[in-house]
């Protein structure tokens, strides 16, 4: 399973587009202002990414595979069924309603706050700059889930 099943290209298409990407953002860094764009990547994708990420796997993995069919390895593995109603409810409300919720504090004190030396439009491309590191693991997410959907619902995969 690679990327052109998702872009329907050719191999050497998306890894030719990818490169050229690279090297022009590889480019801009090596301008005179390259130590500004520099901050302002190491300041923007730390602060979304991990919470774009992980509430896009958590929705993704509790919707489509199924919480049930987690906690039902879960038991088989423990042996334990006390925290089986616990588990699913973490997983399909709690954790993706906090996930949420800090990706929301965190954009509400960008915007009141700004990127500390940076001007309000240098935040902004910050978050869009985000928003760009996160998209292919967002994009597969929920896409791969839909292909895979029938095999994980279908199949029985024994742990070993």
């Amino acid at each position: 399973f690679g990327c052109h099943v998702l872009f329907r290209a050719s191999r050497f298409l998306v890894i030719g587009s990818l490169c050229f990407v690279g090297y022009l953002l590889g480019l801009l860094i090596c301008t005179r202002s390259g130590a500004y764009w520099l901050e302002l990547f190491d300041q923007s994708i730390p602060l979304f990414s991990p919470l774009l990420c992980g509430l896009a796997e958590c929705l993704a993995v509790s919707t489509t595979v199924g919480c049930h069919w987690m906690i039902q390895k879960i038991e088989r593995v423990t042996g334990n069924r006390r925290f089986s109603s616990c588990l699913h409810h973490l997983w399909l409300w709690i954790i993706p309603f906090i996930l949420s919720l800090l990706l929301l504090f965190e954009l509400v004190n960008m915007i009141r706050s700004g990127f500390r030396d940076f001007p309000r439009w240098a935040g902004a491309l910050g978050v869009a700059i985000a928003i760009a590191a996160s998209a292919p693991i967002l994009i597969m997410a929920c896409v791969v889930p839909k292909q895979r959907h029938n095999f994980a619902t279908h199949s029985t995969i024994e742990l070993s």
